[in-house]
């Protein structure tokens, strides 16, 4: 990304906090949320605990937060540190120090304001996802929302140590499906655990009941 496109997005971002936090949300547009196709779900079974990897910029934990009346706790879980996203094709996105520094503050900003509804909700938990992993309890937790992998294999690698956590009847929800080779790791897994639920496919996002 070029200086001045990714200054054009910071500034995008933060029109959208700004927009967010001002409680003008008329102008917020939730379909382009990552998280979006898991919004109605949690809606409809009325579920209450959730983890989210991959926080970024705390746009899908707001979504989640704000349009999910139901829950009552969601682990938003991210390293902020500099990398490279190779799913999908090149050019590959790559954010730096200082941009990763930006989405942490543009996260807490939105997280630990006293606007946003997420006061004893929401939880940031700074690190790496595979490492924190062993801190969550098996068979605990409603739902999921998997979007750190910053490859496909990394997800190969997350999906083993996560899928354990959610509850029998739980959501388990995937996104970056609009790439072959992350449907390819999710099918792959669902044969070796003998997954037999069906998997439904929306808004690059692959999502099935537990």
């Amino acid at each position: 990304m070029e200086i001045e496109d990714k200054i054009e997005h910071k500034i995008e971002i933060l029109k959208g906090i700004s927009n967010i936090l001002d409680g003008k949300l008329s102008k917020i547009n939730v379909t382009s949320f990552d998280v979006m196709s898991l919004i109605p779900i949690i809606n409809l079974l009325g579920l209450e605990c959730g983890i989210e990897l991959g926080t970024s910029i705390g746009f899908s934990s707001f979504a989640l937060l704000h349009y999910c009346p139901t829950i009552k706790k969601l682990y938003t879980i991210d390293k902020y540190e500099p990398y490279v996203d190779i799913v999908g094709d090149p050019p590959f996105v790559e954010v730096t120090l200082e941009d990763s520094s930006f989405y942490k503050k543009c996260a807490e900003k939105l997280l630990k304001s006293p606007n946003v509804n997420a006061k004893d909700r929401a939880e940031i938990i700074y690190g790496d996802t595979l490492e924190i992993a062993k801190d969550f309890e098996n068979e605990k937790y409603d739902f999921i929302f998997m979007d750190s992998h910053l490859s496909p294999q990394q997800l190969k690698s997350e999906l083993p140590l996560w899928y354990p956590k959610i509850r029998k009847g739980g959501i388990i929800s995937i996104h970056d499906t609009n790439v072959k080779e992350v449907c390819d790791v999710i099918i792959e897994f669902g044969k070796e655990n003998n997954i037999t639920s069906h998997i439904g496919y929306f808004h690059d996002t692959a999502l099935w009941i537990k």
